[in-house]
């Protein structure tokens, strides 16, 4: 039996559990469109990150919403780290840039991960570029002038940051599904962040995402529910430098109004909670799966975590 078909049984079965569906079959945890067993090739295993951000393959989306996904927010999220990399230094390339000098420019190389590394690209400049290039700075260092130098970096395309973040939203909400399953994101609470990921290019959420510094480590993955500030009820979704926020009651409001109006207004913003979910490595569905005690045990478990002791703490700048 192949991955994908082992994936849509564990959710086709957790479907009709729930009683959502009368036989077998399987929901886009996206779109939320319905496909049976014999349209298996119509749904596709999607990495969570991307894989362009390293992610691996965890849950099965209808490749509609999977390639989209990857041509209209992905891309940005990717242009959006090597940007990052590249201001921080951490970036071992080597990236394609334009180097100016005076008023001499060329495509070169870039390294940024051990000071700065630049290499003249003769096969895509004027063989006569590189020694004027090379002659413009000696020129100048010789009348004792530091002469003007700017890198224009090519990172593949256009960066929109709201799409970028759109990305990381999409990631974290597949991440909590293959989690939690369906009976967590089909409240009626996670509607707005749907809307927002189908339509990435409106607005329908600010702010969602803190950012970590950007030597946290990378890989560094899991989920956990928030317990201060005790105004943000969420569960935070950690993707490497970045902590997506999710709602988690269904009676309370989206955490993201507050949050942009303390960010606002410049507060400092330090997140804490010590009780959640290890990263999936398939699709799990623990609440779809749970019997009713447990299901009652599982919702004590997040009352619990959402309000008693703190050990954890992450803390940064927030963005959507």
């Amino acid at each position: 039996m192949s991955r994908s078909l082992r994936w849509f049984e564990v959710g086709a079965s957790a479907l009709a559990r729930l009683g959502r569906t009368e036989g077998d079959h399987y929901a886009c945890p996206l779109c939320l469109r319905v496909f049976g067993r014999d349209q298996l090739d119509q749904l596709s295993e999607e990495h969570v990150p991307p894989r362009s951000l390293g992610g691996k393959a965890l849950v099965l989306t209808c490749k509609k919403c999977n390639n989209e996904g990857g041509a209209k927010v992905d891309a940005h999220a990717a242009r959006q780290q090597k940007a990052e990399r590249i201001v921080a230094r951490q970036d071992k390339g080597p990236s394609r840039a334009r180097v100016s000098i005076g008023g001499v420019s060329a495509v070169v190389d870039v390294r940024t991960d051990a000071g700065i590394l630049v290499a003249h690209r003769p096969d895509l400049n004027h063989p006569a570029t590189g020694n004027r290039l090379i002659m413009e700075f000696v020129d100048a260092i010789r009348n004792r002038q530091i002469p003007p130098i700017t890198l224009n970096y090519n990172l593949g395309g256009t960066l929109d940051l709201h799409q970028a973040g759109v990305s990381w939203l999409r990631a974290a909400y597949l991440a909590v599904f293959a989690a939690l399953g369906y009976s967590f994101i089909l409240r009626p609470v996670f509607n707005p962040i749907r809307r927002q990921i189908l339509y990435p290019q409106e607005l329908h959420i600010q702010r969602h995402t803190i950012f970590l510094p950007i030597d946290e480590d990378p890989g560094t993955k899991y989920l956990l529910f928030v317990k201060e500030p005790a105004w943000l009820k969420a569960l935070a979704v950690r993707l490497g430098t970045r902590v997506v926020l999710l709602p988690v009651f269904d009676d309370s409001s989206l955490p993201y109004t507050e949050l942009e109006q303390r960010l606002e207004r410049g507060d400092d913003l330090s997140i804490r909670g010590d009780s959640g979910f290890p990263w999936p490595a398939r699709p799990e569905h623990r609440f779809d799966v749970a019997e009713a005690e447990e299901i009652s045990a599982i919702e004590h478990f997040i009352v619990r975590s959402c309000h008693g002791p703190v050990t954890e703490t992450t803390s940064n700048r927030a963005d959507g």
